[in-house]
């Protein structure tokens, strides 16, 4: 299921946050992370990370944000 799939790489990127490509063209300290045809933006915090945004990957990442 693809709601488990996300959650299995939030958790895997919550215990190794600097893991994905940071983006801080989008926003301070931002990173990303694709799983299958969405990209999952995150920001380091200190006890991991938050999700930020799931978006489909065919998006303009800056203009949406």
């Amino acid at each position: 299921m693809l709601l488990d799939t996300i959650q299995n790489k939030v958790d895997l990127y919550a215990a190794s946050p600097l893991l994905g490509e940071g983006r801080n063209d989008l926003g301070p300290d931002l990173r990303i992370f694709s799983v299958h045809f969405l990209m999952v933006v995150s920001a380091i915090i200190p006890s991991g990370v938050v999700i930020e945004r799931v978006i489909p990957g065919t998006r303009d990442f800056p203009r949406t944000f």
